[in-house]
């Protein structure tokens, strides 16, 4: 087995996994979120207030954390559409789109903790860590084929491959 192969089935099992260990925890010490509940409340939650804008709710009173929470419950979907996308038609194009779309919207998260008084718990890193050794598990090289490495100036060391 590859090695980019067995970093894609290790972060993918992470990624899993992290779904059922705490994510979030109030300041208030009581009952820890499991990242399944908060995947599920934030996705809920857009598409009720998606029914609700349709239908003329009033406006929104802090559209910051509007926003928050509504990329916060996509966050999945997008995840594993462009996991799935990637993986019908890998290329190194599809790969730096879904790595940075996920550097970009992760922080939305962190503001939702913000404004729903809550701190990270094991489960968030965990699911941030798998999303990014699946979506960097590809074997798509970063640079040039045939120059790696290139050390120094004008007579410059170059690793060949």
């Amino acid at each position: 087995m590859k090695r980019h192969s067995q970093l894609l089935w290790i972060g993918l099992f992470i990624y899993a996994l992290s779904f059922f260990l705490a994510s979030a925890g109030p300041f208030d010490a009581s009952k820890p979120l499991r990242g399944y509940f908060c995947a599920s409340v934030t996705l809920l939650f857009s598409w009720e207030e998606a029914k609700l804008w349709v239908h003329g709710a009033p406006s929104i009173n802090n559209p910051l954390e509007y926003i928050s929470v509504l990329v916060s419950g996509w966050i999945n979907a997008i995840f594993l559409v462009a996991l799935l996308g990637t993986s019908l038609r890998p290329s190194s194009s599809s790969f730096t789109l879904a790595r940075i779309m996920l550097i970009l919207v992760i922080p939305f998260c962190w503001l939702v903790f913000y404004y729903q008084q809550l701190y990270p718990r094991e489960g968030h890193f965990l699911w941030i860590v798998g999303m990014f050794m699946v979506l960097f598990s590809n074997n798509a090289p970063l640079t040039r084929p045939g120059k790696l490495l290139t050390i120094g100036g004008p007579k410059a060391i170059s690793i060949e491959t």
